[in-house]
């Protein structure tokens, strides 16, 4: 599904060095033709080695394994990015986000999907809570909890205008990036 290259002009490679690893000159590149159909939206590529240094016996047929998300993000357009949520100052309130049109998607591409929102920038005047409880210091939200407002806003009583928290929406199992909203 891919080669190894040698940065800063990609080279395709066969052989590397402890210095290229170490000085991040050796990195993967994803080739297979956009023609290709993957039937499903994780695959992995592995590749072989041997490592062999001075004084010591080699170690041969050392395997490195890599994720790759086919799915690269983007299915934003089955949702309304434009959500804002308004609240008075220390007041708090659901987070809805309507997930149907991107399950829907979902149910013809995978089968039986599982979404998870989990915060990836959290708000700077307030916090996000589970269902009324701040103590709960939750990160990972699933999907009927976003569709059903159990991920509360909760604002701090700071004297301030607007406030941003950013989710990441996954597809489970497996951790693939569906969208940022």
């Amino acid at each position: 599904l891919g080669q190894l290259v040698l940065e800063p002009n990609s080279t395709p490679v066969l052989n590397f060095t402890q210095g290229d690893i170490s000085s991040l000159r050796l990195s993967y590149q994803h080739t297979t033709p956009q023609s290709h159909v993957f039937t499903d939206y994780a695959t992995n590529d592995t590749f072989t080695f041997d490592v062999i240094a001075p004084f010591s016996l080699p170690l041969t047929h050392q395997e490195f394994r890599i994720d790759i998300s086919v799915w690269s993000g983007g299915l934003d357009e089955f949702l309304d990015t434009s959500y804002s949520l308004t609240v008075d100052e220390g007041g708090h309130t659901g987070i809805h986000i309507n997930t149907s049109l991107m399950m829907n998607f979902l149910y013809k591409h995978v089968g039986s999907p599982t979404i998870t929102g989990k915060l990836w920038e959290p708000p700077a005047h307030g916090e996000i809570c589970y269902h009324g409880n701040c103590s709960d210091n939750r990160t990972t939200f699933s999907d009927w909890e976003l569709n059903n407002g159990w991920a509360e806003y909760h604002h701090d009583h700071s004297d301030t205008l607007h406030d941003i928290v950013t989710l990441s929406l996954y597809l489970e199992p497996g951790d693939v990036l569906l969208c940022n909203i």
